[in-house]
């Protein structure tokens, strides 16, 4: 009798979460790892499906040059190149417990903190991308061995408040997020080239990742917008940055300082020794050649050291 009542209750227990499984699934189709979809369930968390609003960080990734690619190779070998890279990265998202959001090809968007809150979005997030990156890598000897183009990535990573809601059509329903994240990665990885740096990463995300160092490349006016924004790349986790990285960041930190408090000299003079050291480095280039600008025409006496923000190079 108690094993009659154990498999009773047990089969309740499993066919009860299948049905919520597959009631999510519905919605999220393949978007979310399964592990996630059961974590929701066992939470008792209700899926707001009328629209509601959560801490996310987003992650957004883009092909260099694949228009330019696109038209180099033919039709099979594209899906096939795209294949070779897509299939891991999407692997990496959902082995960090994230969501896939959209891809094209050309370009992936991915969100953590959702189906349910996750107090770790940022740093889970800011983990999977750093081990995309690293995926990538691995697959150079792969492409080159089938005389295929390398695949160059941008990442954008930015954290903050969406708004979400399943999203219902006669063919289809679909859970969506809104908000600043998503537009500010898009921002953010527009600027990849302009800062030459591969990961642009905003102030929310590094704020929630305290277990990496990162080195402020910017502060940024908002088109249409009078908000002040920092953009920051990683330099690695704590544990990984050599004393020599630090002393450099430290530097450039300190130049970037005195050119917020149009201290002309001393910033060009700290810039200049960091690109003796350092030749390749061409963000040390864009602030001298702003010295040289307000040299000529000053900023305003009321200047927060924020500037324009650059234009997309991307094409």
């Amino acid at each position: 009798l108690l094993w009659l009542l154990f498999l009773a209750d047990w089969g309740i227990d499993v066919f009860g979460i299948s049905r919520k499984r597959n009631k999510i699934v519905a919605i999220f189709g393949k978007k979310t790892p399964i592990e996630l979809i059961d974590k929701t369930i066992r939470s008792g968390a209700s899926l707001v499906t009328h629209g509601g609003q959560t801490e996310v960080t987003v992650v957004m990734c883009m092909i260099r040059d694949f228009s330019k690619i696109s038209k180099e190779l033919d039709a099979t070998e594209l899906v096939q190149w795209v294949q070779c890279f897509f299939k891991p990265l999407t692997e990496v998202i959902y082995q960090y417990l994230g969501n896939f959001e959209y891809g094209d090809g050309a370009l992936l968007i991915a969100y953590w903190g959702g189906p349910v809150a996750d107090p770790k979005h940022g740093s889970n997030a800011m983990s999977a991308l750093m081990a995309m990156k690293v995926r990538l890598e691995t697959l150079e000897d792969e492409l080159q061995m089938r005389g295929w183009p390398l695949v160059r990535c941008d990442f954008a990573i930015q954290s903050g408040t969406v708004t979400y809601g399943v999203i219902k059509s006669e063919f289809r329903d679909d859970l969506m997020i809104f908000g600043e994240p998503n537009h500010q990665v898009r921002h953010l990885i527009d600027w990849a080239d302009y800062y030459s740096a591969p990961i642009l990463v905003g102030e929310k995300t590094k704020a929630l990742v305290p277990q990496m160092v990162f080195r402020e490349l910017d502060r940024v006016i908002w088109e249409d917008s009078d908000e002040v924004f920092s953009v920051y790349a990683p330099v690695g986790f704590r544990n990984q940055v050599t004393p020599e990285m630090r002393s450099r960041l430290e530097s450039f930190h300190k130049a970037i300082a005195w050119f917020r408090k149009k201290e002309w000299d001393l910033a060009e003079q700290g810039l200049k020794n960091l690109l003796q050291k350092d030749p390749e480095d061409r963000l040390y280039e864009v602030y001298l050649a702003r010295i040289s600008e307000f040299r000529q025409n000053p900023p305003p006496s009321h200047w927060n050291g924020a500037c324009q923000p650059p234009k997309a190079q991307r094409v």
